[in-house]
């Protein structure tokens, strides 16, 4: 009989999450081939890390936490960490730069720091940051940015471009720096993401980066989605308005990570 590691197993339980919305102790242990005890413990470390909710028996799906909150919904919260965030870090941005903007509620918040730059490239996937991009153009006569949209199937929950015409298309393309971001940071997991669309997309756009900046708010440390996108190293520098403790800190210097807290 096969034997499954740990992160087989809970694959496999999130898997079945997502297509019946439950699962049973029982039925896990048999499927898997491991006590009963195993199986708590696993849903245990789940149900820790949000992905799931513990029931008697067994565990049912969390919503909020498999998938993403619709775009605009998401965009609200943390609003004025994620404005503090990308002001800071729209400082990197020059004039004649060429720059990626991926799919995120605060990297797209970036743009409003950077519409009196000259001659401008940006690349994106994401239609948010393509939609406030226009509207910017209208508003300022003078924010001289050429725009390029990276094509692809629609996710209609992230509002992200992505597929294999996106990944290929992205192979033409060296850019300055990218500005990215990420549904969950943490020691053990490192970059999360809750689509392997934008797991893929990420990983393509940091090959063809000189320089990769990660922005995010407190609220995405020590938390950990289903897909893994990247690891610290590729990270030159992280922006962030966590209070990161000593354990936090060296892991990141130790991975090369500039660490700015706004």
């Amino acid at each position: 009989m096969k034997s499954y590691t740990q992160f087989e197993r809970r694959k496999h339980m999130l898997d079945e999450l997502e297509k019946y919305n439950r699962v049973m102790v029982n039925d896990l242990a048999k499927v898997l081939n491991v006590t009963t005890e195993t199986i708590r413990r696993d849903l245990d470390m789940l149900h820790k890390e949000g992905q799931l909710t513990k029931i008697h028996g067994g565990a049912i799906k969390k919503k909020d936490q498999t998938l993403e909150f619709h775009f605009d919904r998401r965009r609200a919260e943390n609003i004025e960490e994620k404005r503090k965030i990308a002001m800071e870090a729209s400082k990197l941005v020059e004039d004649n730069d060429i720059i990626a903007i991926e799919i995120g509620t605060t990297t797209m918040q970036i743009l409003d720091y950077i519409h009196d730059k000259k001659n401008l490239t940006i690349l994106t996937n994401s239609i948010p940051a393509v939609n406030k991009i226009i509207e910017l153009k209208e508003q300022y006569d003078s924010f001289d940015c050429r725009l390029i949209v990276i094509g692809g199937i629609l996710n209609t929950n992230s509002l992200a471009l992505s597929g294999e015409m996106t990944l290929n298309y992205l192979d033409h393309f060296t850019v300055n720096k990218l500005f990215a971001s990420c549904d969950g940071i943490s020691l053990e997991k490192e970059l999360t993401c809750s689509y392997i669309e934008d797991a893929q997309i990420y990983k393509q756009l940091k090959n063809n980066a000189k320089q990769v900046v990660m922005m995010a708010d407190e609220s995405k440390f020590n938390l950990t989605k289903f897909y893994k996108s990247g690891n610290f190293s590729d990270i030159d520098a992280l922006y962030t308005n966590a209070k990161l403790d000593e354990a936090w800190h060296n892991v990141l210097t130790s991975n090369g990570v500039e660490v700015i807290t706004v």
